[in-house]
């Protein structure tokens, strides 16, 4: 969670992990709120910023969160995790 994060209301939606050059799969994303979401995008400026490592880092927290999520929702039956 970032500076600002609002995930107890209802801002949050399904972002795909930021990547260059390909879109990636669909079980590449994350839940995350408006907030977190332009942060991670760039569009909105936290002072001080964050530093862009720490946003990874940040980023891939958030996609293995997710995926544990989907899968106790039964929305990856198919995967073992």
């Amino acid at each position: 969670m970032l500076e600002g994060c609002m995930p107890e209301n209802n801002s949050v939606e399904f972002m795909h992990y930021n990547t260059t050059g390909m879109r990636p799969l669909d079980i590449q994303g994350m839940y995350a709120c408006i907030n977190c979401r332009d942060i991670i995008n760039g569009e909105r400026v936290v002072d001080p910023p964050y530093d862009q490592d720490f946003l990874v880092r940040k980023q891939m927290e958030a996609v293995l969160r997710t995926q544990r999520i989907m899968h106790r929702n039964g929305l990856l039956g198919c995967l073992k995790l």
